[in-house]
């Protein structure tokens, strides 16, 4: 007998974290009898790559940057909520100058992980996590060959909008201090989603959905926001999830 919650969430961390970043969120869904489960790439430990419960009424993504582009196109398909954080459709601005540079950026953080990964990690935590502190270090056993992988995967990465606009509701969260996602290219994401709230049935050219995307920029907070500002995340989901039925028919 399956005894889930007919509620289900599941997680999906970004570039250089684990499934232990989403533990306060696990803690709050439980409490709120959600079924909550952490997707983990194998940056430090054993990859895990969770499901969906077929039956579930309420299928919930939560995903952190790079976490976007690592959940799986079936469960995008699924999900009738998605919660995104300090996300990107893709990770360089389309303005040439603005590319080059976030380029060019990018280029040299490759570089000098391919000399000294672990500096490299522990730098990219602490620019994170700004405008906050961040004192914790980093274990040494990591799958450097994996995270260099992913990292050159961020030139080219791009995430199929038409995946999204099929979600009937989506929230954004974006941190007004990000230093990891240019800025340029988060609003050139939450532009293009906002701008695409009705969703096309191609094969018989009528509107078959209402697309409902909002979109939260939390003060004083950077690319960790989800986890720097868990509270104030927190109860601004609450408030939506209380507000509105998600229950697919």
């Amino acid at each position: 007998m399956d005894n889930r919650s007919p509620k289900e969430a599941i997680a999906y961390h970004g570039w250089g974290f684990d499934a232990s970043c989403w533990r306060d969120w696990q803690r709050y869904f439980e409490q709120q009898g959600w079924q909550f489960q952490a997707f983990d790439r194998g940056y430090w430990q054993r990859p895990s790559a969770p499901k969906f419960n077929p039956t579930a009424q309420t299928k919930l993504l939560l995903v952190h940057s790079y976490g976007l582009h690592l959940c799986p196109p079936d469960q995008l398909q699924q999900a009738n909520i998605m919660v995104i954080f300090s996300s990107f459709a893709r990770f360089h601005p389309a303005s040439e100058p603005l590319k080059r540079r976030s380029q060019k950026i990018l280029q040299q953080m490759i570089a000098q992980f391919a000399v000294n990964p672990l500096q490299v990690l522990s730098q990219f935590r602490l620019n994170c996590h700004h405008p906050c502190a961040w004192q914790a270090t980093l274990s040494d056993h990591f799958d450097s060959d994996l995270l260099l992988h992913d990292l050159n995967h961020l030139q080219t990465a791009e995430i199929d909008l038409a995946l999204l606009q099929k979600i009937p509701q989506i929230l954004i969260f974006q941190g007004d201090q990000d230093r990891i996602v240019p800025f340029a290219s988060s609003d050139e994401f939450i532009e293009k989603l906002l701008k695409n709230k009705l969703v096309c049935d191609l094969a018989n050219n009528r509107v078959n959905k209402i697309v409902n995307v909002q979109h939260q920029r939390i003060e004083t907070a950077g690319h960790a926001l989800p986890f720097t500002h868990f509270d104030n995340c927190w109860s601004k989901l609450q408030a939506d999830l209380n507000g509105t039925p998600y229950e697919q028919g």
